[in-house]
């Protein structure tokens, strides 16, 4: 059984935390509530300050005010930009996987170090880059060719082919 004072120490807590929730809530009201006057302010202001300059400046006899979509040459170009010559910076992958050393089929059956090795000797451009999972280890779905995962058994033994991605 608990004992009285205990309960009036418990609601009293209770009542404490109630109303420190009720003080941050109102709180965050009131500041988003002047926030968003404070924007609104500043921005009717900065409407009828840039009306009376807008104003002001149609007073002193400039030329009239063009439209939003009016542009100094309204014509099309006659000729359209030759992309012939255009290179793209990121290769695609057909593009280079003629020039990627890979699958390595002669790593089944491996230690998993020893085909870290002759991989790493084969493509030097994966240095850091060669990791060996363990079974049932989680990894990511996203392919990169700059990536090789070499899947071991419990043994460290090359149980499937590795390659690129």
């Amino acid at each position: 059984m608990i004992a009285p004072d205990a309960n009036k120490t418990s609601n009293s807590n209770r009542r404490i935390a109630l109303a420190t929730m009720l003080l941050v809530m109102i709180g965050a009201l009131t500041t988003t509530v002047v926030l968003f006057l404070t924007t609104d302010i500043l921005i009717r202001g900065k409407k009828e300050t840039d009306d009376e300059g807008a104003q002001a400046q149609e007073t002193k006899s400039s030329p009239p005010k063009q439209d939003a979509n009016t542009f100094d040459n309204p014509s099309p170009p006659d000729t359209i930009p030759d992309f012939d010559g255009y290179e793209d910076p990121f290769p695609q992958f057909d593009d280079i996987k003629d020039t990627l050393s890979g699958p390595w089929p002669e790593c089944v059956g491996m230690e998993g170090n020893e085909c870290a090795n002759l991989i790493l000797k084969d493509s030097p451009d994966l240095a850091g880059n060669i990791f060996l999972i363990p079974p049932n280890t989680p990894v990511t779905e996203d392919y990169r060719l700059s990536r090789v995962r070499i899947m071991v058994d419990n043994n460290n033994i090359v149980v499937e082919i590795p390659l690129r991605g």
